[in-house]
């Protein structure tokens, strides 16, 4: 996972995941390659209301340093970007064919535990530093810095995973604290499904409420010739909360990438 926090929503966590389930290292010396493009469709209700798609494209790069530690890092870049506002009376104004490099991210990760009988134990961080990429997105970016945990634990065919996160957020921007279920089944010789269900919450800001944001998502992944594969994921989230309920947002988001290891 090199993805979290809102303020990165052109590229959801699980897409860059992959096939491979954030418990799962890879081995010393070993590389991971991954190529994909996303789709996000966003829709805020208020009293004028927001649609938002962004199509981008990314590269992520992760790499055994030994058996146990494991760095990565994210480079994406939005293809295009539409944000239209819709008021009460239904006009609209619109501002688009926007584009750029957005800001990286950077991931470790170390398996403290290895799995064998009993539960794998993994500790990480990323980082996400504000580097000027949001110039060209609709979406605000800020420092962020998260912590977080992985339980991994195989129960026949299925593997399951539990990840811990504490988002902290430079600004004014709000940290926020994220719990995620997912796991990954093989149905066949070289395919299966991958699947999530997340929540997210807010802390809460001087201008801003708390908020929850449940999600979840749907995918599944096949190997192919050259030791390549391949995955797609659909993936939703919604933010609720608030007094008045206003500013409710719908997130919807399909992604494809090709995944190399060498």
């Amino acid at each position: 996972m090199l993805v979290a926090g809102p303020a990165r929503a052109q590229v959801p966590e699980d897409a860059v995941q992959g096939a491979r389930l954030p418990y799962e290292q890879l081995g010393r010396r070993q590389n991971e390659v991954q190529f994909g493009v996303s789709r996000l469709t966003r829709e805020v209700s208020s009293t004028v209301d927001v649609q938002t798609q962004i199509t981008s494209a990314f590269i992520a790069y992760s790499r055994g340093v030994t058996a146990r530690l494991e760095l990565g890092v994210l480079l994406p870049y939005v293809l295009y970007s539409e944000e239209t506002m819709l008021g009460a009376a239904g006009g609209g104004a619109r501002a688009e064919s926007r584009y750029g490099v957005s800001d990286p991210t950077f991931r470790i990760r170390y398996a403290l535990k290895e799995e064998g009988d009993s539960v794998a134990v993994t500790l990480g961080a990323l980082a996400m530093p504000d580097w000027g990429g949001r110039g060209r997105r609709f979406n605000a970016g800020a420092e962020t810095l998260e912590p977080f945990v992985v339980l991994g634990k195989k129960i026949g065919a299925t593997q399951l995973y539990l990840r811990y996160g504490h988002a902290y957020r430079g600004g004014e921007a709000p940290d926020s604290q994220s719990v995620t279920l997912g796991g990954r089944r093989a149905v066949g010789d070289g395919w299966g499904v991958l699947g999530t269900l997340s929540y997210s919450r807010s802390t809460g800001a001087a201008n801003m409420e708390s908020r929850g944001v449940p999600g979840g998502s749907l995918g599944g992944y096949a190997d192919l010739p050259n030791g390549m594969q391949l995955v797609v994921r659909y993936g939703m989230s919604t933010s609720t909360g608030g007094s008045e309920r206003l500013d409710d947002a719908r997130t919807r988001n399909i992604a494809l990438s090709l995944v190399q290891r060498f």
